[in-house]
């Protein structure tokens, strides 16, 4: 988890005890302002190889996509021990373990073996196998860099199971920039064309792994850190540093 605070100059920090939240868009709300977004990512090269394909899998248009909405071509299936179950069929919508023509058993879910088939799940935001990385940050972290200008709080996190892609899409990989980067890139970008205040950058990195909290960026790594409830901050992680990058190199090296 990476954390980074930005504090104007002469300005209170705002902390997480504050009652007053801002949406997306860093505009006011008198409620939480949480988006839920899912990223589909797309088979590596060696689960191509293993990949069965269906037989003309109907998923049927939404009210989001009625207009563009063309029935998938079916294709002969091809023998293979990897099965495609999840799709992004919109924006908004992802359908798991979708029927196809040849009424084969679907995947089991859940202790009690119960087949789901043909489950849709809506959320705020969608991506698709195509997505960019430079999609996933726009709709889902640039909105709130207002708001962390404003002195507010933003949390931007990466929830899966292993190998679904949270490290590539959060820290990036192959030559292209996660959301921390593009959101650094931005946030130092905005900062050096502001003239209105000075905007002070401290950046902590730790590691929360089997209810254990460790200090990526200290000396010694290994060493667990405690919880902590401070009376101004809040709840805290004792003795966890805080460095002030100058810029957005500085902070992908901390990162590395």
């Amino acid at each position: 988890m990476l954390a980074a605070r930005t504090q104007r100059s002469g300005a209170p920090e705002m902390d997480s005890s504050e009652s007053t939240e801002m949406d997306s868009k860093g505009s006011e709300s008198t409620q939480a302002a949480i988006l839920v977004a899912v990223r589909v990512r797309p088979f590596s090269a060696e689960e191509q190889a293993q990949l069965a394909k269906p037989e003309g899998q109907q998923f049927g248009p939404t009210a989001r996509n009625l207009a563009s909405y063309t029935e998938p071509a079916a294709e002969p299936t091809k023998g293979g021990t990897i099965r495609r179950v999840v799709h992004a069929i919109d924006d908004h919508v992802v359908v798991f373990d979708p029927p196809d023509d040849s009424g084969a058993a679907r995947s089991t879910v859940g202790a009690s073996n119960k087949r789901a088939r043909d489950v849709r799940f809506v959320f705020d935001r969608v991506y698709g196998e195509d997505a960019t990385q430079r999609d996933v940050y726009e709709g889902t972290t640039r909105g709130l860099l207002d708001a962390v200008l404003g002195g507010y709080n933003a949390t931007v996190f990466a929830y899966g199971a292993t190998g679904c892609g949270k490290t590539y899409t959060i820290s990036g990989g192959g030559g292209e920039a996660g959301v921390v980067g593009l959101a650094m890139q931005e946030l130092y970008a905005r900062i050096g064309a502001s003239d209105a205040a000075d905007v002070d950058v401290a950046v902590s990195y730790l590691e929360v792994y089997n209810e254990t909290i460790r200090d990526l960026l200290a000396a010694d790594t290994g060493r667990a850190l405690a919880l902590r409830e401070d009376a101004r901050q809040g709840v805290t992680v004792a003795g966890l540093s805080e460095h002030a990058p100058r810029g957005v190199d500085a902070v992908l090296a901390l990162m590395a």
